[in-house]
């Protein structure tokens, strides 16, 4: 099949020194992303100060601040390796319980893209019917809670290669939107979220690694995310 050229955008957070791979040079400071609300609950600013403006590379994980999971070193001029742990293992031990942590590897200059949209059930269907793919609602399992996210293996892999197929159409022209939602400089309002039989086998992860070649552009305007961040919060 040949596949339309198509944009993509990647939401990324603010970064106090220009998304370069190391800690926010004041963590305490940078409010905007708190916006999001996986950050806003998990966000350790006194753990985060005790390493501010340290690199990734010259730290453990387990030091890491949470934000580095929505692709805030994607300015870093090295590769790193972050492990993954499902979200539903902490919640749902029994359907969950199996999966393991997985390595991700993050190539230098590059964002993981996550494809939101491809992976709502209720959005399966008709992408399956519009590029002719093997999906089948009956295939998703009960796994005893609501989710809004699709689940069998199958379905999975065959809409997340059809992304990724869209993805090559890049050679053609096509490319990344890097989009931040809340910065000290303007602010987006946040769209709205949508709202166990057995062993679940699914993709725990299975995201593309994005590369840019925007280093220029952001390096040139590292002056003026420090005056965003310092005029936000005096």
């Amino acid at each position: 099949m040949t596949f339309v050229k198509k944009h993509i955008s990647i939401r990324v957070l603010w970064h106090d020194t220009g998304w370069d791979g190391c800690v926010c040079a004041n963590p305490r400071l940078n409010g905007s992303c708190l916006k999001l609300d996986r950050i806003g609950q998990e966000r350790n600013d006194d753990a985060e100060e005790a390493v501010a403006g340290q690199s990734l590379a010259d730290l453990p994980q387990e030091k890491w601040p949470c934000c580095v999971a929505e692709r805030v070193a994607f300015m870093a001029p090295f590769e790193y390796t972050r492990i993954a742990n499902h979200p539903y293992k902490r919640t749902s031990e029994e359907s969950h319980g199996h999966f393991a942590p997985t390595a991700l590897l993050h190539p230098s200059f590059s964002a993981l893209a996550l494809p939101f949209a491809w992976m709502l059930r209720e959005a399966m269907e008709k992408l399956g019917e519009t590029y002719g793919l093997d999906i089948q609602a009956e295939r998703e399992p009960d796994l005893g809670f609501n989710t809004q996210w699709i689940q069998d293996r199958g379905n999975q892999e065959a809409l997340l290669d059809c992304f990724c197929n869209h993805l090559k159409s890049w050679e053609r022209g096509a490319a990344p939107f890097l989009e931040i939602r809340d910065t000290p400089l303007f602010s987006l309002e946040r769209r709205d979220g949508q709202e166990r039989n057995g062993e679940v086998s699914l993709i725990i992860y299975k995201k593309y690694p994005v590369s840019h070649s925007v280093a220029g552009f952001f390096y040139s305007n590292e002056k003026t995310f420090a005056a965003a961040s310092r005029r936000v919060f005096l």
